[in-house]
């Protein structure tokens, strides 16, 4: 059985005093002025459980089914009147009967069907009770089970599984909380707290499932915005005409409840001469004035220049600040006074005197009035009542006022409780995020205005704990991938952060996750994995590049990885400069710091390609220039600044070389031989450098002779000034010889982008799309390619115009992905390529057709591409 059906078929018995009871056990028989009495009273109980209508035509003695035992809803009432004999249960109704039958002989019939509704073999009469249709949005109040006494609205008509009428309403959940849920332990007949239901109160293992926007299915019941959508007989649910203000507070987020006006709130007070704001008046505009009340029903409002307008009382809200001392006049908690601290809306937060819970109650502000005297003074606040500015965070930048002031949790920073007039509300900002209103920079407040001895005492912080605190252990929750290690494979949540000194761990970082398993002790395995040995798993990026670390969380920045070398300088004394600690530096920028760097090395490696052109071989004595102006005074806060000096000596790169130093004449004259070229290869050309071939490898540990695929190779020039080839593995980095690179053994398709390797020289390196193929023979021995030069790799480039023809055995392919592809196949190709079957040959000599036409419709083709951009 439903919820809904448990709730509608519980019976709300009657009690029985104790001397009814005594008196219907002593006396047998009914005493004769019981029995003159009985037609009355039964009279009156029989108005009261039919209708006032009765047919008379028809009379005869109502014939009860002797099944209905004491269960029967009117035993209990007839019972208590003395109409039936409480000793013979089984003949209960049958009594009923009998004085049924002799003294009020009208409505059998009636009854009849009353027996029947009872036992559930037929429907309520229809003349028992008279119940008007109810509209969607109507406000109704709950008569019988668990949410007796509470309001709800009428969301729409609807029919229970048993056939029933009735309507399904919104109505604020009385759910259980997450432990009861939990317990083994079946508890009945509790009626939990009605609040709104949030799915961030329950665990993600018995989380709702989301059916559509914020509408969610959980435990067999339907939540729409937290409020409960449940059906209730028509029976059960009356009408209102005025709704609690909490209730009205619970449902303004709800989008159906906002299309219908709300009743007007119960516990409202006014008074005459009252300024007042109106709001939500089709008729009147918004604005405030003086209220002058007439009588019950008529409130009028006099805007000065606008003149007096006659407004609905429920159009009417008090005026009511953070830091008022008010009095609540009606409703829950009438007679109480206390602080206003808080306030969303129209609701208000109030603080008692001498309260230490901070919020003692929750009241509406037209229940309330501001105290005249002064009840509550607020000497002992500092800066109350100063008008600020929120200059960071999610108020920013609105002006505020200050109503209270608190230490921080770590006793780092002042919490400032203010009221910010543009919203209505009120919120708790710390003191570095505001300044004084007017003021464009950021000013302390302690330094614009500074307290007195007594509050500085009392209201004394430490600054420098906020400059040595490390922050929030980052990355918590956070769904990861393990690619290395002996978990590899697996998936796991983030649940705490270290450092460690661990030789294994390049980043210096150590995670303790918690791996998605399947665990037969109910719990999953925790597990050490090193920071670099994990990504985060939808997106495949480290941590910090997934979610950056803000300046508190400089600690757990993860270690720059570094090569030793073997040179060994001299270490000259270390000189201090004094510094005078004004302020944390901020993290250090990585990526400016990386492009940097690789502007650098870039720089290092041209003038080093000049110098090798210009002489081959390197002057006697000559020293390499530094890349740092060096000092001899060394900087702590500077971001260059190694804080593992001790071991400088083994790194070339992090200490300055003294001028002191000099170098051995056996040293200079070594370095005079000329530097080594590259070999010849045709994959070695510097016009093909940083630009990943695919090729064959031949011999050797990664020989691809009986594979179906061959590799991606990179040209890539080494710090000595020499092309390499680059091979890439998920490991490690490999230079591979060049005696093992081969072509690949299949020629390209003309769907990949290709490289000009061979053939004419001032082609060399060009990346090219193949627009048409064809043969210089009819023995189809030569295959030639007309190729279109394209502007780079990626996404969205087009064809620069260039056309020429070029054998297929001087192209090879270019890695390039999946969308890149997808973008010549289906946009850059097409064009060219009908355009180039009006003039095709199958076979013909390379410069015997004219690609003038062609060349026009690529640049009409880029035209009308650029066109499209800018519009």
């Amino acid at each position: 059985m439903d919820e809904y059906e448990r709730d509608d078929y519980e019976q709300d018995d009657e009690p029985v005093s104790s001397s009814e009871e005594c008196g219907a056990g002593t006396s047998r028989n009914v005493t004769a002025h019981q029995q003159q009495q009985s037609p009355r009273l039964f009279q009156t109980i029989y108005d009261k459980y039919t209708s006032n209508s009765r047919p008379a035509a028809r009379i005869e003695s109502p014939q009860i089914d002797a099944e209905a035992s004491t269960s029967h809803p009117m035993i209990p009432v007839l019972h208590r009147h003395g109409l039936i004999d409480p000793t013979s249960s089984a003949n209960s109704i049958d009594n009923a009967q009998a004085y049924v039958s002799s003294i009020c002989p009208v409505g059998g019939q009636q009854l009849k069907q009353w027996v029947k509704w009872s036992k559930g073999a037929a429907k309520a009469p229809d003349g028992g009770f008279e119940h008007r249709p109810l509209a969607p949005g109507e406000w109704v109040v709950v008569g019988r089970g668990t949410y007796t006494g509470d309001a709800a609205q009428i969301l729409r008509c609807s029919s229970a599984t048993t056939g029933e009428e009735g309507y399904r309403v919104l109505i604020v959940p009385c759910i259980a909380p997450l432990w009861v849920l939990e317990s083994k332990k079946r508890k009945r007949g509790a009626r939990f707290d009605a609040r709104l239901f949030d799915l961030e109160d329950y665990d993600v293992d018995v989380a709702p499932e989301a059916r559509d926007l914020r509408l969610y299915s959980f435990l067999g019941k339907t939540f729409s915005h937290g409020l409960l959508i449940k059906f209730f007989r028509t029976s059960t649910l009356t009408p209102i005409s005025c709704i609690p203000s909490r209730t009205r507070f619970l449902f303004k987020d709800h989008p159906f409840s906002n299309r219908f006006p709300y009743p007007q709130p119960d516990f409202w007070y006014f008074e005459s001469d009252e300024v007042v704001d109106v709001m939500d008046d089709p008729l009147v505009p918004n604005g405030r004035g003086i209220l002058q009340i007439v009588d019950n029903t008529n409130y009028t409002v006099n805007f000065g220049d606008t003149g007096t307008h006659c407004v609905k009382k429920s159009s009417l809200r008090k005026i009511v600040v953070l830091g008022d001392y008010v009095e609540v006049i009606v409703g829950r908690y009438a007679g109480a006074e206390g602080l206003v601290v808080a306030k969303h809306g129209s609701i208000l937060a109030i603080s008692q005197k001498s309260s230490r819970k901070g919020i003692d109650m929750l009241v509406d502000a037209n229940s309330c009035k501001r105290c005249t005297c002064a009840a509550f003074h607020h000497s002992s606040i500092p800066w109350y009542n100063v008008d600020v500015t929120i200059i960071q965070g999610l108020y920013s930048p609105r002006d505020a006022v200050i109503k209270d002031v608190k230490r921080g949790r770590y006793n780092d920073c002042l919490v400032l409780n203010v009221y910010i007039p543009e919203l209505g509300c009120s919120a708790e900002v710390e003191d570095v995020n505001v300044t004084l209103k007017g003021l464009t920079s950021f000013t302390p407040l302690w330094e614009m205005l500074p307290l007195d001895p007594i509050k500085h005492r009392q209201y004394h912080i430490d600054r420098t704990i906020r400059v040595m605190r490390s922050g929030k252990v980052p990355w918590l929750g956070i769904e990861v991938a393990v690619i290395r290690g002996p978990f590899k494979g697996s998936r796991a949540l983030v649940r705490d952060v270290n450092r460690t000194s661990n030789d294994y761990a390049v980043s210096g970082l150590e995670l303790t996750v918690e791996l998605k398993v399947f665990s037969a002790n109910g719990s999953n395995r925790l597990e050490k994995v090193y920071y670099d040995h994990v990504r985060e798993w939808r997106t495949g990026k480290l941590l910090y590049q997934y979610r950056a670390l803000n300046r508190q969380q400089e600690f757990y920045l993860p270690c720059e990885k570094f090569e030793p070398t073997i040179v060994t300088i001299e270490r000259t004394p270390l000189t201090f400069q004094p510094l005078e600690l004004k302020e944390r530096p901020g993290p250090v920028d990585w990526e400016r710091l990386l492009k940097e760097t690789e502007e650098e090395l870039a720089k290092q490696l041209k003038e080093m390609e000049e110098y090798e052109k210009a002489n081959s071989e390197i002057p006697p004595g000559g020293t390499p220039v530094p890349i740092r102006d060096q000092s001899s005074v060394v900087d702590i806060w500077d971001p260059y600044f190694d804080d593992g000096w001790d071991d400088l000596d083994m790194y070339s790169s992090s200490w300055p070389v003294p001028d002191t130093l000099q170098v051995p004449a056996c040293e200079a004259s070594t370095s005079s031989q000329p530097i080594p070229c590259s070999p010849d290869h045709w994959l070695f050309d510097r016009r093909l450098l940083n630009v990943p071939i695919l090729v064959d490898i031949k011999g050797g540990p990664h020989d691809t002779s009986s594979k179906k695929a061959g590799v991606f190779v990179k040209p890539t020039l080494s710090p000595i000034g020499m092309v390499v080839a680059r091979y890439n593995t998920r490991s490690e980095n490999l230079d591979l010889p060049h005696n093992c690179i081969v072509k690949f053994r299949k020629r390209p398709s003309g769907e990949s982008l290709l490289i000009v390797v061979g053939g004419n020289d001032e082609h060399i390196g060009k990346l090219v799309r193949v627009i048409e193929s064809f043969h210089s023979d009819k023995a189809k021995t030569e295959s030639w390619a007309v190729c279109g030069v394209v502007s780079g790799r990626g996404k969205d480039v087009q064809f620069t115009g260039e056309i020429f023809e070029v054998s297929t055995e001087f192209l090879e392919t270019v890695d390039e992905t999946s969308g890149d592809r997808a973008w010549a196949k289906h946009t850059l190709l097409p064009r060219a390529q009908m355009a180039a079957r009006n003039q095709r040959r199958p076979i013909r000599q390379p410069g015997e057709v004219d690609y003038a036409s062609l060349a026009q419709v690529i640049h009409q083709q880029n035209r009308d591409v650029a066109a499209a951009k800018l519009t």
